[in-house]
């Protein structure tokens, strides 16, 4: 079994715009692990962004996990 990369991307709906793809370049165990850091990584962004800021561009964040090989 290969190991696991978290990929974020954050996006303000409201204008229609979105970073590219975010990686932390760990390589992590397993896709739980994986997917439990984007949520915690997730949460976390959220926090620091301000209220007024999550309401005006309707900030949405979104992960995946992506398998790579071992090598």
């Amino acid at each position: 079994m290969g190991k696991f990369l978290l990929i974020m991307q954050i996006c303000q709906a409201s204008i229609g715009v979105c970073t590219g793809p975010i990686t932390d370049n760990l390589h992590y165990k397993s896709y739980k692990e994986c997917a439990i850091t984007g949520y915690r990584k997730s949460y976390n962004i959220m926090n620091e962004l301000k209220t007024e800021d999550l309401d005006k561009f309707r900030t949405v964040i979104s992960f995946y996990c992506k398998e790579v090989s071992d090598a």
